[in-house]
């Protein structure tokens, strides 16, 4: 039962999973990530010559690994009536959890490949070292990937998790640094024997506990929002589940809106922006990396239309957001005409992508010499200019029908 169980959920994820990605990997995507990857990989390669031996190569790898590592998770495909159907049957259902934690390794683990082959090059030129040791470290963060599914499994079968957490990034602190400190097979051997002292404790901590069967279902619901909330940026998604919070502390955004009909899709827009972690939360992480990238990158041309991808990106990925109330019953009952709907939307993606544009413009004078700025700053009024008169509302009729 537990394994035909099994089989069905893994079919239907992957349905679910490969009906979506068609929509996201279209040809427009495809040449965005063409054009990112091979802008970053070059600048990566010619970032590299300019490496010595004061650069703290191993406080990089170490960051990056250990974050790579740690943030891990179990995905069980639970559903939330699995908190009702099935805990009577827990004692039935072992062979369907081991296969949840092989299949979620091995979902997990190419991003671990990935990060250590774009990593090496990068220590190879501060502090080569033989060819037999990169093998035998590529083994070791397959094996601590594998722990650390292992480490998550029993630590969220405790009632109390903190210890098993601080217990499970320790171990990947540990176990990181000392092979990159110390050089040695020795030190992968002081590695496998800590970590595997480190689950044989966590196992013991957890063997009175059964399955938090609650616990496991949030996982798993937030882990697919996560997903959902990516793939709606390309098409409608029926799963979304649009998470919000208060943040009272910054009531002052819309508290100024004049209180009159008209305004009355301009408050609601910009008070859903503001509490809406999906919309909110991106256009944040889009402008921090924005920043990053123009304080780091040197070359004025390749910083700007990576800013400019940054851009697109932003006002892109908002544009969903125009769908938030589209079948709301609540918004038929506004005495307010439907145009104003649309037209509030696109004012408020307006002022959001003018906030990032000042920011980026305010890096973009620190950073670079005035003549240059002028010329970069000039590019991105051209493009905001176009993207948000031009672009933006041709997009949003096609989204929008019958306004």
């Amino acid at each position: 039962m537990a394994n035909n169980l099994w089989k069905s959920r893994l079919a239907d994820y992957f349905k679910d999973l490969s009906k979506y990605l068609r929509y996201i990997f279209n040809d427009h995507l495809v040449l965005v990530m063409v054009f990112v990857v091979g802008a970053l990989g070059f600048y990566y390669s010619q970032w590299l010559k300019t490496l010595d031996a004061s650069f703290p190569v191993n406080w990089v790898m170490i960051v990056v690994l250990v974050l790579v590592l740690s943030l891990t998770q179990v995905n069980t495909l639970l559903k939330s009536a699995d908190a009702v159907y099935l805990t009577v049957m827990e004692t039935r259902m072992a062979s369907y959890f081991k296969k949840s934690i092989i299949f979620s390794f091995f979902f997990q683990l190419p991003l671990v490949i990935v990060a250590f082959i774009v990593l090496l090059p990068m220590y190879q030129q501060v502090k080569p070292f033989a060819g037999s040791y990169i093998l035998m470290l590529l083994v070791y963060f397959i094996l601590l990937k594998a722990w650390n599914v292992l480490m998550w499994w029993h630590v969220y079968k405790q009632p109390v998790r903190t210890v098993g957490i601080l217990m499970q990034w320790l171990g990947n602190i540990v176990a990181v640094s000392i092979v990159f400190v110390i050089p040695q097979w020795w030190s992968l051997l002081i590695g496998v024997v800590l970590t595997i002292a480190i689950l044989w404790m966590t196992m013991k901590m957890s063997k009175p506990y059964y399955i938090k069967w609650e616990t496991l279902i949030v996982k798993e619901e937030a882990r697919l929002n996560r997903f959902y909330r990516f793939a709606n940026m390309f098409t409608d998604v029926p799963h979304l589940k649009n998470t919000t919070k208060k943040r009272a502390w910054l009531n002052w955004c819309y508290s100024g809106i004049a209180l009159v009909q008209k305004n009355t899709y301009s408050y609601l827009w910009r008070r859903a922006f503001i509490r809406t972690d999906e919309f909110s939360g991106l256009f944040v992480r889009l402008t921090l990396i924005g920043l990053v990238i123009i304080y780091f990158m040197s070359n004025a041309t390749m910083a700007i239309l990576l800013v400019l991808l940054f851009s697109y990106l932003t006002g892109f990925q908002m544009l969903p957001m125009i769908r938030l109330y589209e079948n709301h019953p609540m918004r038929e009952l506004y005495p307010v005409p439907m145009k104003l709907y649309r037209s509030s939307f696109v004012t408020l993606l307006r002022g959001i992508m003018a906030v990032q544009a000042i920011i980026f413009a305010v890096i973009i004078t620190i950073v670079f010499p005035l003549n240059t700025a002028a010329w970069m700053i000039a590019i991105l009024v051209a493009f905001y200019l176009f993207f948000t008169f031009v672009y933006v509302p041709s997009k949003i009729k096609k989204l929008v029908l019958g306004f």
